[in-house]
């Protein structure tokens, strides 16, 4: 049990070499997927778990995986991540904005998606949840 209440399914595995950890046991902070990510530092994206994992996305097939291998890493993680965003929106209304794999994140409507998740953020009692590869699997405002 976590310390906020909620049951979670167990602690994650090794990664295998991968920019992702395929089982985990909480869905990802803004603090995880954009460590090192310095706005004034051109380039710095890059370094981040969150590009990383969309370089992995593209380079192993995009929306269908070129490898079994791949395909398995991608069932687990989405699987695992699922298990907590249920237990994390458990009884709340919820909003869902996604942002797109195709998306460049300096694109206007990945700023469009952006504010809009914002603005549907917990003042007015829902939350929102970004997910995809290189969007981010994250608790966002939760």
């Amino acid at each position: 049990m976590s310390g906020d209440g909620i049951l979670r399914h167990g602690p994650g595995v090794p990664d295998g070499g991968l920019p992702f950890q395929p089982i985990r046991n909480t869905v990802y902070t803004a603090e995880e997927l954009f460590a090192g990510y310095q706005p004034s530092v051109q380039g710095s994206y890059g370094a981040t778990m969150d590009f990383r994992s969309y370089q992995w996305f593209v380079k192993t097939g995009r929306s269908t995986p070129i490898d079994p291998y791949a395909a398995m890493m991608r069932a687990l993680h989405d699987s695992s991540v699922t298990f907590d965003v249920g237990a994390v929106i458990a009884g709340r209304r919820v909003v869902g904005i996604m942002g797109g794999h195709q998306l460049p994140r300096d694109s206007a409507a990945y700023r469009r998606r952006a504010e809009s998740g914002a603005a549907s953020g917990p003042a007015d009692g829902r939350t929102r949840a970004r997910c995809g590869p290189g969007c981010g699997c994250g608790r966002g405002g939760w």
